[in-house]
């Protein structure tokens, strides 16, 4: 797969729509998302995760593994081209579309796009995300969609 860059150095793996912000739906610190359609108001914010948890997140193409660090970084692995191994990213929300401007600040919703800003790459968008489950550091496995 060939991952091009975009105008203004975002790279793109996936296509989208319209940006719709969303309030903080759920504060429950074990989360187990099932996939919604897109615009769902369903997620997590980076901020509510205590450092060491780890979030993993299935997108269309894609499953990354990611280990909140510090404020809003966050280890991510899972693609191939930008993060085989984890690299140390800071999110910067997730959107509904590529062509959104603005992400909604550290929240990582279901339906929309994880974008996140890559040590090299710039920011990175992720295709649609279908999953999120999140467990504690000390957890050996992941919570599972019911």
């Amino acid at each position: 797969m060939n991952v091009l860059p975009a105008a203004g150095g975002v790279y793109s793996i996936a296509k989208g729509v319209a940006f719709m912000p969303h309030a903080n739906p759920n504060p429950n610190r074990e989360i187990d998302l099932p996939a919604e359609q897109p615009g769902s108001e369903e997620g997590l914010y980076v901020t509510d995760l205590a450092d060491g948890d780890v979030v993993d997140i299935e997108t269309q193409h894609r499953h990354y593994t990611l280990v909140k660090r510090a404020d809003a970084h966050m280890d991510i692995s899972g693609h191939p081209t930008f993060c085989p191994q984890p690299v140390n990213v800071e999110v910067e929300g997730s959107v509904e579309g590529r062509s959104a401007l603005l992400p909604n600040p550290g929240f990582i919703g279901l339906g929309m796009y994880l974008l996140f800003k890559h040590p090299h790459f710039n920011l990175v968008t992720t295709s649609r995300i279908r999953e999120i489950h999140t467990r504690g550091p000390s957890s050996s496995k992941a919570t599972s969609a019911v």
